[in-house]
């Protein structure tokens, strides 16, 4: 596993890659996306929600067969939460 610092992701780039992968991957199947420790993910400079919030309303919640759950620890600023 490669453990990468959140503030050097460019989350929208892993956010359209991850559209691709699921896409091309669609076999008429139900898609689980689960993401964990989201708080953690959305540090200062991050710019982790905005990516987040565009992948959910425009791209998830547009495709009934994708799942999200989302959760993370409590404690951080930022609360989690699934978008459906």
């Amino acid at each position: 596993m490669i453990k990468i610092l959140a503030s050097s992701i460019l989350w929208a780039a892993v956010f359209h890659l991850l559209q691709e992968l699921l896409d091309r991957k669609y076999n008429g199947n139900k898609q689980v996306i689960f993401i964990d420790e989201l708080p953690w993910m959305d540090t200062p400079r991050a710019n982790f929600l905005s990516a987040f919030e565009h992948f959910c309303n425009d791209w998830c919640l547009a495709r009934k067969h994708v799942k999200l759950i989302v959760c993370g620890t409590a404690g951080r600023d930022s609360d989690a939460g699934a978008c459906r």
